[in-house]
């Protein structure tokens, strides 16, 4: 546990619940204007659609993957936010992907 949270802690400590708790393998947190989606599971194709994420939302101007280095695809529609997952792993098991809007 301790090495996932040397990897992932940023978006447990000092986070508080989002609005909604979760949908499918993502669980999410929130720290002021920050949202992080935790991925149980890898995703098929290393590529997951966030419903909830969608352009209803509010813009996403940033994603990233806490223990990797550089910003990810993504794309942005009323479906949701789809985001590509990098080549590499940060960790053993659950994922975060770090969400910045406007």
């Amino acid at each position: 546990i301790g090495k996932w949270l040397g990897v992932n802690g940023e978006a447990i400590y000092g986070t508080r619940a989002w609005t909604k708790s979760g949908e499918g393998n993502f669980r999410f947190t929130k720290k002021r204007n920050i949202l992080y989606a935790i991925a149980l599971k890898w995703p098929v194709n290393d590529r997951a659609t966030i419903k909830s994420f969608g352009s209803q939302f509010g813009k996403v101007n940033r994603v990233t993957m806490l223990g990797h280095k550089g910003q990810l695809h993504f794309t942005q529609d009323a479906e949701g936010l789809t985001v590509t997952f990098p080549a590499e792993k940060p960790c053993a098991v659950a994922y975060s992907l770090k969400v910045e809007r406007e």
